[in-house]
């Protein structure tokens, strides 16, 4: 059993199942022995009562699984019903999610910033909540974190045909996206098509991704360039609504919001069209706006000055003086962080029919405008013509309701473009 040579004489209660499964289906592996002085027994008082939890094998460990079997070591330790942590014993599989979701945050933080030791130590604080987890749902629902890899296993064999079955070898992302996706609506042939998107998403995150999944089932905006017109069509509605300025009025203030959410997904959809991530865009923003707001801080600072001690027209000044002084750090081919400043749609978007794959054949000016009207066989007509009879063109005339630019879809229904 682990850990057997390192036991301490003291009897002990029979131990707990881990996240591997019971203890006593655990593999035997051997330990190194620990460093001269290093505590690996749990400490008694003299009249017998533990006052410690006992200390996992001192490392570095020797490959991945007897690491991880030093973690189950310490989170026994937490655990333990004597001396372990109160915050530990405290948690349940419902409160430990906001700790999941913030270190997530801080290891996609590290990654985006190329920060080894960073993404060493936050990469470290997911693994050990995983594992940790694993106890939990021991505890809550019966399995752990053995069953839990063992059906990841599984799945990602079930899903890879291709490479560990007797399918042919795909070599190509279209291919591969197709037949993913396929496998996935045989999995849950009672599935709805957005039903995969979680709820916890981001909202620009999940407005991405329940456009593409509306998209591959033909639900879609042809364009980038028509979702540009539906965001005018969106920004006039806006406008109608906030030509008030802000009102305390609940009907008034719903409105408002409905349209500013209407707003914000057409730019999410127009950003998906045109190949990006409109979180990662968002992202890019805020470290810019962090890093010229501190560049400003710190010049007002030299003055012996805070922000709101400076002065609107002052605070003009530094703001566009810190925008000069960053533009090449903030350039996407220059600096050291040009690379996370880049953002990239996901590739699944490169499945056929959906949003990047090869388009229709190039046409002319005119025809591509005369097409956004959605009147599909109309006589051709000479470039005069059809430049002064397109919808929404400025001096034309007002379109009929079947041929103007359709409203980029309400977000709230999962068809937002």
């Amino acid at each position: 059993m682990r850990g057997q040579s390192l036991e301490s004489k003291t009897p002990k209660p029979k131990a707990a199942a881990g996240p591997l499964g019971p203890a006593a289906e655990r593999p035997s592996r051997e330990t190194k022995t620990p460093k001269a002085g290093a505590k690996v027994s749990a400490k008694t008082s003299p009249a017998g009562t533990k006052t410690s939890a006992k200390l996992p094998p001192a490392g570095p460990s020797r490959d991945a699984q007897a690491a991880l079997g030093r973690l189950e070591v310490m989170i026994d330790g937490l655990l333990d019903p004597v001396v372990g942590c109160p915050w530990d014993r405290k948690q349940t599989t419902k409160t430990i999610t906001e700790d999941l979701l913030e270190e997530v945050y801080e290891l996609r933080e590290a990654l985006n910033e190329d920060k080894a030791a960073d993404i060493l130590e936050e990469a470290g604080d997911l693994a050990f909540l995983l594992a940790f987890l694993g106890r939990l749902t021991t505890k809550a629902f019966g399995f752990g974190l053995k069953d839990i890899f063992d059906a990841a296993t599984d799945k990602m064999v079930t899903r890879h045909p291709h490479v560990f079955g007797d399918d042919q070898p795909i070599k190509d992302m279209e291919t591969f996206w197709k037949k993913w996706h396929q496998m996935k609506r045989q999995a849950k042939p009672k599935s709805g098509v957005l039903d995969s998107v979680p709820t916890g998403l981001p909202a620009l995150t999940r407005c991405h991704r329940l456009a593409q999944k509306a998209g591959r089932s033909g639900f879609d905006f042809p364009a980038a360039e028509n979702v540009r017109q539906a965001i005018d069509s969106e920004l006039r509605e806006l406008d109608r609504e906030i030509k008030g300025g802000k009102t305390e009025d609940p009907a008034e203030r719903e409105r408002q919001a409905h349209e500013l959410g209407d707003v914000l997904a057409s730019v999410a959809n127009l950003a998906r069209l045109l190949g990006f991530s409109a979180e990662k865009c968002l992202d890019a923003h805020n470290r810019r706006f962090v890093n010229r707001f501190r560049h400003m801080e710190e010049s007002l600072r030299q003055e012996g000055l805070r922000p709101e001690e400076a002065g609107m027209e002052k605070l003009d000044q530094l703001w566009e003086r810190a925008k000069r002084a960053l533009a090449d750090k903030e350039s996407p081919s220059k600096g050291a962080g040009a690379k996370s400043q880049i953002p990239k749609a996901p590739e699944v978007q490169k499945v056929p029919g959906g949003p990047g794959a090869p388009g229709p054949p190039k046409v002319s000016k005119a025809t591509r405008v005369t097409k956004v009207s959605g009147v599909p066989g109309s006589p051709k007509a000479s470039k005069a013509t059809r430049a002064t009879k397109v919808p929404g063109t400025p001096g034309s005339p007002k379109a009929p309701k079947a041929t103007r630019v359709p409203k980029v879809p309400r977000a709230s229904k999962g068809r937002e473009g």
